[in-house]
């Protein structure tokens, strides 16, 4: 962004043609063909942005020419971010992050000749891996871990043939590395909870 800030008068954003305090009109593409040089000359400036410091938000915004060396600068006027709104936004990023490492899939060994396989673990996908640990789990229990289970799809389009114990093995496995996420997602929640203030909140680690 860029600014016409000439001595004396306000700084006003200019983003292609415009006209200057004396009447010289400039072309629309005067900002990318000039030089940051040639720019200056005509009191033209590229606008230096505030820095939000951590817990606080803008309230207000006002250019401002600057002199040693001259310059514009977007000054803000900041207020602190109330610290339930800090908490929902953290656990709002806590929430997103989790969904995307529950949604990354899963590694299960289904030994030879297939190895490890990455299966699926997009929310669309959880319903049918739930079924199928009911489906297994029956099985298993009525005395048929060792019957057909019919085929587990992997991640790369391989079907793999498993019986009910095979495939109750790799939901419990599942369900395993999803709970491991959970548990970290429920960890950071309840520290982002007992925050005090908003150093505390920034410096909950979410990795």
């Amino acid at each position: 962004m860029y600014a016409y800030a000439p001595p004396s008068a306000v700084p006003v954003e200019v983003s292609g043609a415009f006209t200057a305090n004396g009447g010289t009109q400039y072309p629309p593409n005067v900002l990318t063909l000039w030089s940051t040089e040639d720019l200056k000359a005509i009191h033209v400036y590229e606008v230096i942005e505030p820095t939000v410091p951590a817990g606080k938000r803008i309230v207000s915004t006002e250019l401002q020419r600057k002199t040693g060396p001259v310059r514009v600068e977007r000054v803000a006027t900041l207020e602190d971010i109330p610290l339930a709104d800090l908490k929902a936004a953290k656990k709002a990023q806590a929430d997103a992050l989790c969904d995307t490492k529950m949604s990354a899939g899963y590694d299960h060994d289904f030994g030879a000749p297939y190895g490890v396989k990455t299966l699926q673990t997009r929310e669309s996908d959880r319903p049918y891996w739930l079924a199928l640990a009911q489906v297994s789990a029956v099985m298993v229990m009525a005395g048929q871990g060792a019957s057909s289970a019919g085929a587990i799809r992997a991640e790369d389009n391989v079907n793999v043939p498993v019986t009910a114990q095979q495939a109750l093995d790799a939901m419990l496995g599942m369900q395993t590395h999803l709970g491991v996420i959970l548990a970290a997602l429920w960890s950071i929640k309840d520290t982002i909870i007992a925050a005090t203030d908003a150093a505390e909140v920034a410096a909950v680690d979410l990795s």
